[in-house]
This record gives C-alpha cells, sequence and structure tokens, in this order.
C-alpha cells in the first residue's frame, strides 16, 4: 500500500468521524444536513480516487467515477454556504436551478466520457466537457465565497468567526484541490492528481470546528476529540504498515477496537456537552422568563400609580357628591347648584368610566386572547368612517365652541383593509384628544383654562403612493419637545395635558399606536408648543396580510 492511499484511506476516515460528530448533534439544523451530504460526497470521491490510483493502468470506468463523484461537491458546498447561520430557507428553485448543471454535466460524461478525458501516448488528452467542468467547479465556487463574505460583512462576534473560519479554510482547501485535480494536468503535471481529495480535509475540519465552536473551547472536549483521533490515527497506519498476515490481523483487530473505544468515549463527553447545554438552555428561559416577570411587576406598578392618582379625583367628587345628598345637604342649595353639583357627579363617572375603558383596552392588547383576525377584516371606506366619527363628536364640539372638519380628502380614494371597530377606536381617540387639549370660546368643566380664540380641528384624508395618509390638526396647546419621544407608551401624558386635566389614563396613544401598526400602518407627529400638533396616520391600501395586533407586540 503506497503513501497516496495511506493518506486519502486517513482522510476518509476522518470525514467519516465527522459525518458521526454532526449525526450526534441532537439540534441538527438544515446547514448540518447539507453538510453531511458534502462530506458523503467527499468520501465518495475518495473511494474513487484509491480505486483509480491502484488501477495499474489508465481505467477510463475509475477516471469517471472520480469525476463524476467531485461534480456534486460545488453543488453541496454552495448549499451549505446560502444555509449556514441563515434563518432563511433556500428556495426550492434555487436548489433545483444550482443542482441543474452538475446533473447536465454528469450526463455528458456518463454518456461521452471520452469528451472529459482520454489516454494518449503523451499522457492525457482533455475535452470540451473537462473545460465546462473547470468553469463549473470554478463558478460555484466563488459564488459561494461571495455568499460567506457578505454573510462576514453582516455578522459580528462568534457568528462573524464561524463563518470566518469557513472562508478561509475553504479558499485553501478549494485551490489546492482544484489546482491539483483539474489545472496542474492541464500541464501535464499529474504527481498531485490523486492527492486533491486530500486537500478537502482543510475544508471539513474548518466547517466542522465552525459548528461545533459553542462547545469545542470547553478544554475537556478539545482534547478528548484530539486524542481519540490520534490514537485511531496511529493504530490505522500501525495496521497498514503490517510485516505479516498475522501481524496485519492483530493490528486491524487492536484498530477496530481502538475505534470502538474512541467513539464511546466522545458520545460520552458529547452527552456531557448537550447536558450542560440543556441547562444553559433552561437557565436562559429562566432568565427570560424573569424579566418578563419583571416587566409584568412594573406594569402593575405603573397600573397602581395610575389608579391611585388618575382615579382619586373622579371618585373623590363622587363621594363627596353622594356624601352630600345621604345628609341632605344638597337640599340647602339652590336648584341651578344642585344642577351643578349632579352635574358634574354624572361628568366625574363618565370620565371613571373613560379611564376604566382605558385601562381594560390597554390589558386586552397584552393579553394572549386580544387578536384581529384576517377573516374579519373588510374593505373599509376611510372617508365615511371618518365622517361618522367626526358626527359623533358634534355634541362636544358645538359645546366646546370648536370648528372640526373634514378637509382635503383626494379623489378617486381607495378602499383600506381592516377592521372598522378598531380603526374607529384609533381615529376617536385622536380627534379626542385634538378636541381635549385645544382650549377654546366655549366651556369646558374638567379643563384648566380657556381662552378667546376658537379651537379649529382639520382632518385630511389624502393617497401617497400604496398608502392612505390622515391627519389631525389642530391649534391647541402643543406637545414639549422633550416629552415627544415617550408620548405613544403606556401611561405617558405630556406635562401640559397634566396641567390642563387632572384626570386621564396616559393610555390613548398607546392604543392607537398598537392599532395602527396591527394593520401594518404608522403613526406620526408634528407639534409646536402653545400652536397646535398635526398626528399622522398611514395605512396601506388593500394590504391582504393577516391583520393581527396580537402577534405585532409580540414581535415587539
Amino acid at each position: 500500500m503506497n503513501l497516496i492511499t495511506i493518506l486519502l484511506s486517513l482522510t476518509a476516515l476522518i470525514d467519516f468521524f465527522i459525518v458521526y460528530l454532526i449525526l450526534s448533534k441532537s439540534d441538527k439544523n438544515t446547514s448540518d444536513k447539507v453538510f453531511i451530504f458534502l462530506n458523503i460526497v467527499i468520501i465518495l470521491w475518495i473511494v474513487s480516487d484509491i480505486f483509480y490510483s491502484i488501477a495499474s493502468e489508465f481505467n477510463l470506468f475509475w477516471a469517471k467515477a472520480t469525476y463524476s463523484a467531485a461534480l456534486f461537491l460545488p453543488f453541496a458546498y454552495l448549499y451549505f454556504s446560502l444555509t449556514f447561520l441563515s434563518e432563511k430557507k433556500v428556495s426550492k428553485k434555487t436548489i433545483v436551478f444550482s443542482f441543474l448543471f452538475p446533473f447536465i454535466l454528469l450526463i455528458l460524461i456518463l454518456i461521452n466520457p471520452e469528451s472529459m478525458i482520454q489516454k494518449s501516448q503523451n499522457g492525457f488528452i482533455f475535452g470540451y466537457i473537462y473545460f465546462l467542468y473547470i468553469l463549473y467547479m470554478a463558478s460555484y465556487f466563488i459564488i459561494s465565497y461571495i455568499v460567506l463574505f457578505r454573510k462576514i460583512l453582516l455578522f459580528s462576534g462568534t457568528k462573524k468567526g464561524q463563518i470566518n473560519f469557513i472562508f478561509y479554510g475553504s479558499l485553501i482547501s478549494s485551490i489546492l484541490a482544484l489546482t491539483s485535480a483539474l489545472i496542474l494536468p492541464l500541464f501535464k503535471i499529474y504527481d498531485l492528481y490523486f492527492l486533491s481529495p486530500a486537500f478537502t480535509l482543510v475544508l471539513s475540519v474548518c466547517i466542522t470546528y465552525a459548528i461545533f465552536r459553542h462547545h469545542l473551547f470547553n478544554i475537556k472536549v478539545i482534547a478528548t476529540e484530539i486524542f481519540g483521533a490520534l490514537i485511531v490515527i496511529i493504530f490505522l497506519i500501525n495496521a497498514l504498515l503490517s510485516q505479516s498476515r498475522a501481524e496485519s490481523f492483530l493490528n486491524f483487530g487492536l484498530f477496530v477496537v481502538i475505534i470502538i473505544f474512541s467513539i464511546l468515549l466522545i458520545r460520552g463527553v458529547l452527552n456531557e456537552v448537550r447536558s450542560r447545554e440543556k441547562i444553559v438552555k433552561m437557565a436562559q428561559n429562566l432568565k427570560k422568563a424573569n424579566l418578563e416577570l419583571q416587566k409584568l411587576d412594573k406594569a402593575k406598578s405603573e397600573f397602581i400609580s395610575i389608579a391611585s392618582h388618575q382615579l382619586r379625583t373622579p371618585v373623590s367628587v363622587i363621594k363627596g357628591v353622594a356624601s352630600m345628598m345621604i345628609e341632605g345637604d344638597l337640599e340647602k342649595f339652590s336648584e341651578e347648584k344642585k344642577n351643578k353639583f349632579i352635574k358634574s357627579l354624572w361628568e366625574k363617572s363618565c370620565k371613571l368610566e373613560n379611564i376604566i375603558d382605558d385601562i381594560l383596552n390597554a390589558t386586552e392588547m397584552t393579553n394572549s386572547k386580544y387578536r384581529i383576525r384576517g377573516e374579519k377584516a373588510e374593505l373599509i371606506d376611510i372617508k365615511e368612517l371618518i365622517k361618522k366619527i367626526i358626527k359623533d363628536f358634534h355634541p362636544v364640539i358645538e359645546k366646546r365652541g370648536m370648528s372640526l372638519s373634514l378637509k382635503n380628502v383626494s379623489n378617486d380614494l381607495p378602499k383600506i383593509y381592516g377592521q372598522t371597530q378598531y380603526l374607529q377606536e384609533a381615529f376617536g381617540n385622536l380627534i379626542d384628544n385634538a378636541i381635549k387639549y385645544t382650549p377654546s370660546i366655549g366651556t369646558d368643566y374638567e379643563a384648566r383654562g380657556k381662552r378667546d380664540k376658537k379651537g379649529i380641528i382639520s382632518i385630511s384624508i389624502t393617497k401617497e403612493e400604496n398608502n392612505v395618509i390622515i391627519s389631525v390638526e389642530d391649534n391647541g396647546i402643543g406637545i414639549p419637545q422633550k416629552e415627544s419621544f415617550n408620548l405613544f407608551k403606556k401611561f405617558t401624558r405630556g406635562s401640559n395635558a397634566r396641567d390642563m386635566y387632572t384626570d386621564g389614563s396616559g393610555l390613548g396613544l398607546f392604543v392607537v399606536k398598537e392599532i395602527i401598526e396591527g394593520h401594518y400602518g404608522k403613526v406620526w407627529f408634528e407639534s409646536e408648543l402653545n400652536k397646535g400638533t398635526t398626528f399622522f396616520v398611514s395605512l396601506p391600501i388593500n394590504s391582504l396580510k393577516e391583520i393581527n395586533v396580537k402577534k405585532h407586540i409580540i414581535d415587539d
């Protein structure tokens, strides 16, 4: 047995060992399965190359087998490059298209192998298939390198290190293998031809290291794997170099025993690693659960704070008036003053109901039962929806001495795909805020202060590309710039809004944001203090996606 055969046999053995390691993984992903296929291709190439090398003369069958086995190596490597550390699945169209070229070359080699390579007195004659073979190999590897290089630029940290190992290891391996197997024979240099499969070992080892990098840094695992591999290689070489049949029988028997021992040893260590990984995952899950509990605790604290602050005023008023009614003190006042107290009782009851509704709506949005289902959505005439909301606000507008109108509506306005109930709530909240925080010439018992200037609210609906833009503009108190970044969060109100109204949940804009983003839209605003605010809502036209606000909140 010559040195080339020994080296190729060692390479095949290591590739078998690598396949075993990947198969032993409990969480095999797509790239792991493709890598197994890649190593099987390499092993087939090595086996056919061994038989080709030990043939007494040029053997067309084994030459054909060698080139055919190696044919799918670039395809497997390209597929691996696309799937490694990628969350996106490779489309079937891409797989079929990339598989087509090696398949066509395989048919050509099997039908007409002489057009690939044939023996002559001066060496070998290479046909057109050979040059197509080189072009295919080089182009697929180059595309693979481009894919990996883009991932190097995209990722950072451990992932970037993993891709670096694969990129540089496979670059070295493919250059050596392609040069020795395909390029040098063109110049009648055949010395390294049969060694070309052995050069793939660099590629396989680098990819294996990248895949197992998360546990190979454990010194115990590194020592076990290296120790097992070295012992197996030493006993194999010893068996191959046996001088007699009895010695060969004994050495190969020891070699088999050592393989079994090494496999059991490594399996034990890998099981230990898996157990540690499970413990780490459990710890991570506990940490995640702890963070969720902290969030819930924070939300509970915020809720208690809001409840104690925002609910106190209306409850105090209701309690005071009710006490006066029980004790008969209300009858001592004039009819006008008595009606004023009763009206206050009614208004504070309504305010209390509104705050409770806001809190329940916000709570429902973070509950697993909250879901706007696609099958319940419908095409909505946004203009008619806004008109209906404006009509509902007419009594308040007249009382406040304000102006609320729909202006600047685009012609041929398309319909919006969504759910009327929730969009009505979102736009109702925006208009209600515009009314509340725009002082006017009329009276508002709950607000602190009014002005001689008339409050004006105008609504516009326009079409921009594939979206409908709805704007709600007022000339109210505006929003302080330093407080604008947190305005859409739960329980958040502007300081000037709190000064104007003591009551309020701070949940209205949070509800608006979740509903609009749940419809795949956007909401934002522009404001100038003491001059007014304009809220903008952008909604996609005829979106056929499932509208699921709950999923949107979970993803956030």
